[in-house]
C-alpha cells in the first residue's frame, strides 16, 4: 500500500498522480456504488420523498414515478461519479500499459465477448427504436438502456484492479452493506418497525423481497468464502456473522430461487477450493452445513420455507404432466418463460430492443418482466447478443481454470458470489440498484493476479531506493511470458 511519509516528502508528477496510480482511481470509482448505498441507508431511508424532493436531488437515471424511488436517484448518481474516476483510471491504465500490451490475448477474452454484447445491444436498440423512459428508466426499476452500459462500465473498471488489498477494501464495503441491510430487517421483524422506504420489511430498502434476494446471494457467498480464505480472524469473524445473519434474513425473505442458487454455489465452492488446495475442503463444506442447518431449523420456524419447497416439487409435476395450470408454475415464471421463448423464435437476430416485449408480455402472462435474464437478453437484443454475454460469463470461469494457482483469496471470494449471483439469474431480473454489485464482483473475479501496489515515487529517477519498487525479479520476465507469469485484466476495462 502507499507510503504516506514519501507521499508528503517527495514531488509528484501529474505522470505519477494520473497514470502510475491507476489502481487508486479504478478503487475510487468501484466504492462510490456501495458507499452510496451506505448513505442511503443510515440517512435517506429515515427520510420521506417530500424530503428528498425538497433537498434538490436530480433523478438521473430514473423518472421518480415509484414511492421511495429516491434509493435510484443516489444509486445513478454514484454512477456518474463512478463513470468519471472510473474512466480516469482506465485511460491511466491503458497509458501505464499501452507498450507491454497486445491488442489481444487470453487475459481479454470475457471483455471482448461483452464489448459484442454491447454493439450488438445497441444495434438492436436502433433498429427497434427507443423512447425517453427507455433510455433512462422508469417505473419501479428505475433501469433504462443506460443502466445497461453503466454495468458493464463497472465490470471494466473491476477487471482492472488487481491488487489484492484493493479488491478486499471493496468486497468488504460490500458486505458491510449487507449487515446494515440485514440488522435494518432484522430490527423490523423484532424490536420495532424502522421507517425504511420498503412497504415489505422482508426487502429491506429495495422494494421487493426478490430483489433484495439477490443481493443477499451475492452476499452469502462472498461471507462464506471470506472464512474460508481471508488471514485475518478478526475479518473471518465478521464474515462468519454476515454469513449467519444473512442467511437467516434469506429464510424471512422466502425467495426459494436464491436459496438454490446458493445451494449450487456453495457446492462449487467445495470443488474449487478442493482442486486448488489438492485434498478435500472440510472446512468449505462445514460452511455449507451452517448454511443448510440455518435454512433448515429455521424452515420450522417459518414454514413458508418448506411449503416453497414443497411447491418446487409440485411446480415440477405440472410442468412434466404438462397441466393445464403449468404457466402457473414457479410463481407464474413457466408461463413468463414459454412465453418469451415463443416471442424469441419470431425474432430470433435482433430482438425487440430494451424492454420491447414488456407490453405483450403483461398482458399474456400477467407480468411484465421475463424473471431471466439470459432469456431476457435474448429476447431485447437478439440470441447473438444473449450468447454473447453468456459466453463472457463462462470465459471468466475458463480463465479462472486455466489460472486456477495463480488465485488469490480475495479473486476466490469473487468467483464464488459471482457464480451465486449468475444462478439467481435464472430465476430474477437485473436491477439498477442490485446489478452494479454483480459487475463489481464479475470483473474482480477476472482480474487474477495481484501486482505489489505503491504509490510512485518522484525522485525515483535518480534514487531507486528513495520509494518502494517491485522486485527486482520481475525485470527477468521477458515480456513474452509477461501476460501467464503476471496476469491482466480487460484492457478494454
Amino acid at each position: 500500500m502507499p507510503d504516506f511519509k514519501s507521499l508528503t516528502e517527495n514531488r509528484y508528477t501529474l505522470n505519477d498522480i494520473f497514470v502510475k496510480s491507476s489502481e487508486v482511481w479504478l478503487a475510487v470509482a468501484l466504492l462510490c456504488f456501495p458507499m452510496a448505498h451506505m448513505v442511503h441507508l443510515l440517512v435517506f431511508t429515515f427520510l420521506d420523498n417530500d424530503n428528498i424532493n425538497e433537498a434538490g436531488f436530480i433523478h438521473l437515471l430514473g423518472t421518480g414515478e415509484y414511492p421511495g424511488d429516491y434509493l435510484t436517484t443516489i444509486v445513478s448518481t454514484s454512477f456518474l461519479f463512478a463513470a468519471l474516476f472510473g474512466i480516469i483510471g482506465i485511460i491511466s491504465k491503458l497509458v501505464s500499459e499501452a507498450k507491454n500490451k497486445s491488442l489481444i490475448n487470453s487475459d481479454r477474452i470475457p471483455g471482448i465477448f461483452f464489448f459484442v454484447f454491447i454493439v450488438l445491444a445497441i444495434i438492436s436498440v436502433a433498429l427497434n427504436g427507443i423512447s425517453r423512459e427507455l433510455m433512462f428508466g422508469f417505473t419501479v426499476r428505475g433501469e433504462g438502456f443506460t443502466s445497461i452500459l453503466a454495468y458493464f462500465l463497472f465490470y471494466y473498471i473491476g477487471s482492472s484492479v488487481r491488487n489484492e488489498r484493493i479488491k478486499y477494501i471493496i468486497i468488504y464495503s460490500i458486505l458491510g452493506v449487507g449487515l446494515v441491510n440485514s440488522v435494518m430487517v432484522l430490527v423490523n421483524e423484532y424490536i420495532v418497525r424502522v421507517p425504511i422506504s420498503s412497504h415489505y420489511y422482508h426487502a429491506s430498502v429495495y422494494y421487493n423481497v426478490n430483489f433484495y434476494a439477490y443481493f443477499l446471494t451475492l452476499v452469502i457467498m462472498l461471507s462464506a468464502a471470506l472464512v474460508l480464505k481471508d488471514k485475518s480472524k478478526g475479518r473471518k469473524i465478521f464474515a462468519f456473522i454476515s454469513l449467519c445473519m444473512n442467511t437467516f434474513v434469506l429464510v424471512l425473505n422466502n425467495t426459494f430461487g436464491c436459496f438454490v442458487a446458493c445451494f449450487v454455489a456453495f457446492i462449487i465452492m467445495i470443488i474449487a477450493d478442493s482442486v486448488i488446495k489438492k485434498k478435500f475442503s472440510f472446512a468449505s463444506l462445514g460452511l455449507f452445513g451452517v448454511f443448510l442447518a440455518i435454512c433448515f431449523f429455521c424452515g420450522f420456524w417459518y414454514r413458508s420455507f418448506f411449503a416453497q419447497l414443497l411447491g418446487l416439487f409440485t411446480d415440477i409435476q405440472l410442468i412434466v404432466m404438462d397441466d393445464e395450470n403449468a404457466a402457473d408454475a414457479g410463481t407464474l415464471r413457466w408461463g413468463l418463460w414459454t412465453n418469451t421463448i415463443r416471442y424469441i423464435k419470431e425474432k430470433p437476430i435482433v430482438g425487440y430492443g430494451f424492454e420491447g416485449i414488456c407490453d405483450r408480455l403483461l398482458k399474456d402472462a400477467e407480468q411484465d418482466k421475463v424473471h431471466n435474464e439470459y432469456l431476457e437478453y435474448a429476447a431485447d437484443f437478439g440470441i447473438p447478443a444473449a450468447l454473447c454475454y453468456i459466453g463472457g460469463l463462462i470465459a471468466v470461469y475458463i480463465k479462472a481454470l486455466k489460472k486456477r494457482a495463480q488465485i488469490d483469496g480475495a479473486t476466490f471470494c469473487c468467483l464464488v458470489a459471482a457464480f451465486g449471483y449468475i444462478g439467481s439469474a435464472f430465476f430474477g431480473n437485473t436491477m439498477v440498484f442490485i446489478a452494479p454489485f454483480f459487475f463489481i464482483i464479475l470483473g474482480l473475479a477476472n482480474a487474477i493476479g495481484s501486482k505489489p501496489y505503491a504509490i510512485p515515487c518522484a525522485a525515483a529517477e535518480s534514487d531507486d531506493t528513495a520509494c518502494h519498487s517491485e522486485p527486482a525479479e520481475e525485470s527477468n520476465v521477458s515480456e513474452a511470458d509477461e501476460s501467464d507469469t503476471i496476469p491482466e485484466g480487460d484492457i478494454l476495462e
